[in-house]
């Protein structure tokens, strides 16, 4: 796996582009309010600017990831957990 480093935004400031900008390795784009991050690996990052964050995964992953986020197996009983099944 790719390292990535975390993504920090300050929501008080505004991103240096209006409707796309590259990065090496990133693409931002507008999607009405929203900013769409896409990143090298296909994973899609959405954020409303305030509070609401959407992540995408690209279909490779489906049964390769775990989390409390969840586990994109299609399977709603195991998501939500922490630790061992502890919901």
């Amino acid at each position: 796996m790719d390292d990535y480093g975390p993504v920090m935004a300050d929501v008080e400031s505004s991103l240096p582009y209006e409707d796309h900008f590259e990065f090496p390795g990133l693409k931002f784009d507008r999607d009405g309010d929203n900013t769409v991050i896409e990143l090298p690996n296909n994973v899609k990052v959405t954020w409303d600017g305030a509070k609401e964050v959407e992540i995408r995964m690209p279909e490779n992953q489906k049964g390769k990831l775990c989390g409390l986020c969840g586990n994109f197996d299609d399977d709603p009983d195991n998501d939500f957990q922490i630790g061992r099944n502890t919901a």
